[in-house]
């Protein structure tokens, strides 16, 4: 093994195993990050380096060695890969990973203030991508900022730091400007001393987002009390009042992601991801990684010539949602269009001709709703004499008239003067003279060439050109702890309260998505029809895979029952469940020189169950069972 020195000062040209330190690139609360030449493969590499006084703690060196194997066993584009790490044995704590040639994003807002929207979107893409791929393997990144986010080769943005949030010793929380920037993009559980999931990760990137397209931070204050008082509830500017160009329809995507209860934003990276791509693709931006490397390598050129194409861009993009019949979505794409152009005559004439057909839709309605009350106070006018009680009050309604029994009949209830109709009206007639009322009088004869009463009240009820336009809809979802968001409404908790919606006729997108991240996300897109009986939409979510992380005091593997290989503990192993949400599974921790432990865990979809093992020394010539 090579001598290792200890780092008392961080000299350059000091020697940490093969590594020679060439520059110092960043200072955090926990390590030193410096540009270090590797002697062995001849190569520049980002070697971070553990603080002398953290090197002392057992515990922060072996949590230090732990994470980096974690970060290691994460491979993505957008991730920089882990190349090699420091062992127990070695007095210096450091990870080699690869040299990102920067700067950071912060850095580059900094140079170029707040970016084009399409600009914005495609590197919060690359960080999202980036982000799922770390949630999968159960890792919470926790500080997420654009600090911690570097462009590589004026080609694309790289998200590092994972899995070292949680380990950093953080100064007091009450000196002013020396915690502003991180506390900045925590999210409210993480404020509260809660646990941090996913959900967390996503408010971090809701506030890297806003910071992208604002130029400015959406939680900012003078007091760190002040900073958190405003992120606990939730008060911010939105983008679509910073600037008229980043439009309704982005300000919405960050919105969701900065919500204070973690169960209302995106379910999971991959669905933020998902609607930064739709808007890129409503853009233009059909390959956004192409884009993106363009505009970090000319941000100004490319941003001026996107500028000015904006609106013919936005235009077809709003005829596009017309003809998917999306009114809302369009009218949000044209006034975006107007901000970058207010006097463009294309863009006026679209929004005035969808005013228009609003207009002319009020209008037809309102005419629809005058034909329906005055059918029905023809009905009244029609029936009431007929419901009216026995005795003097019908009399005298009789004598109001001016009309002849017979003559009564026939105008009031349109009855043929032929057939049975005449016989009726004959009846009737008698029985006006006797002043006594017809013993059918309170029953309307359907059928008898009366007008009949309409049955119900349903949404396909058609009376005389009216039309009701709502119609039940039952979500029957399993497992059925899940979040339902229909359209651009805000997700709400399945349950009994919420069970049945009524929904507008049309075309609706309904969004399934299993708490916690358990289960995939189901869309269905239902064209609802007028009807009086409910429509009842069934969805099973598959669930997803169980992880599992064994946390042992030593090197140790883990043989789980049904799986044929062996795992390691330290590492997230992955649980196939099939169509279960749940499992209960069996392993045995085994370690040479350790007494081996069974242990029994039932582990859930889509989370990650954590099991601490500590493995005793087995007595001298103890064999491990």
């Amino acid at each position: 093994m090579e001598a290792r020195t200890s780092l008392s000062s961080g000299a350059l040209g000091q020697v940490i195993g093969r590594y020679i330190l060439e520059e110092a690139i960043g200072v955090g609360a926990m390590a030193t990050v410096y540009r270090a030449r590797d002697t062995h493969l001849s190569r520049a590499v980002a070697l971070k380096v553990l603080h002398p006084h953290l090197s002392a703690s057992e515990a922060a060196r072996a949590r230090f060695s732990r994470e980096a194997r974690t970060a290691a066993s994460l491979t993505h584009e957008f991730v920089p890969p882990v190349f090699d790490c420091s062992s127990e044995s070695d007095e210096v704590c450091y990870i080699a990973s690869e040299l990102l040639s920067g700067p950071t994003l912060r850095a580059f807002v900094a140079m170029h203030g707040a970016l084009l929207p399409e600009a914005a979107l495609a590197i919060g893409l690359q960080l999202c991508r980036a982000l799922s791929a770390a949630h999968e393997l159960g890792i919470i990144h926790r500080d997420i900022k654009p600090e911690n986010a570097l462009l590589h080769d004026d080609r694309c943005v790289k998200l590092t730091d994972f899995g070292l949030a949680h380990l950093r010793f953080a100064p007091s929380l009450t000196v002013t400007g020396q915690v502003l920037g991180s506390p900045a993009h925590m999210s409210p559980e993480h404020v509260n001393g809660s646990l941090c999931t996913e959900a967390s990760d996503i408010f971090s990137m809701g506030t890297v987002l806003y910071y992208l397209l604002a130029g400015s931070l959406p939680f900012e204050a003078q007091t760190p009390q002040e900073l958190f008082r405003k992120i606990l509830t939730g008060r911010y500017r939105s983008l679509d009042q910073v600037d008229g160009r980043i439009g309704t329809r982005i300000s919405r995507i960050v919105d969701r992601c900065l919500r204070v209860k973690a169960g209302d934003r995106y379910g999971s990276a991959e669905a933020l991801a998902a609607a930064l791509n739709t808007e890129l693709s409503g853009m233009g931006v059909v390959d956004s990684d192409a884009f993106c490397a363009e505009y970090l390598r000319a941000p100004k050129v490319l941003g001026e010539s996107m500028v000015r194409a904006s609106p013919e861009r936005l235009l077809r993009w709003a005829v596009t949602e017309l003809d998917n019949g999306q009114v809302a979505g369009a009218i949000a794409v044209l006034n975006r269009a107007l901000a970058y152009a207010p006097d463009h005559r294309e863009v006026r004439r679209a929004l005035e001709r969808i005013g228009r057909r609003r207009l002319g839709q009020r209008i037809a309605l309102a005419a629809g709703l005058a034909l329906a009350a005055a059918f029905l106070v023809a009905l009244l006018i029609a029936y009431a004499p007929r419901y009216l009680p026995f005795g003097s009050h019908a009399g005298e309604a009789r004598q109001d008239d001016g009309l002849s029994a017979a003559d009564r009949v026939s105008s009031t209830n349109g009855v043929r003067a032929n057939g049975a109709g005449a016989e009726d009206s004959a009846r009737a007639a008698r029985a006006g003279e006797r002043g006594t009322a017809p013993r059918q009088a309170n029953k309307p004869a359907v059928g008898r060439g009366t007008v009949a009463r309409p049955r119900g009240g349903g949404a396909n009820s058609r009376n005389e050109g009216v039309e009701t336009k709502t119609r039940p809809v039952v979500f029957k979802p399993t497992p059925m702890n899940v979040t339902i968001q229909i359209d651009d409404d805000p997700p709400f908790a399945f349950g009994p309260d919420s069970r049945v919606r009524s929904l507008t006729v049309g075309t609706h997108r309904v969004v399934f998505r299993g708490a916690g991240g358990c289960c995939e996300e189901i869309v269905r897109q239902i064209e609802l029809e007028a009807a009086s009986e409910p429509l009842t939409l069934a969805v099973v979510l598959p669930p997803r895979d169980a992880r599992l992380y064994v946390d042992t005091n030593v090197p140790a593997s883990v043989a789980i029952e049904g799986m044929d290989d062996v795992q390691r503990a330290l590492d997230v192993v992955r649980l196939p469940l099939g169509q279960a949400y749940q499992r209960t599974i069996s392993m045995r921790i085994s370690a040479e020189g350790y007494q081996a432990e069974s242990r029994s865990v039932t582990v859930q979809a889509g989370a990650l169950k954590r099991v601490q093992v500590a493995l005793r020394p087995a007595a001298q010539g103890e064999n491990d069972p």
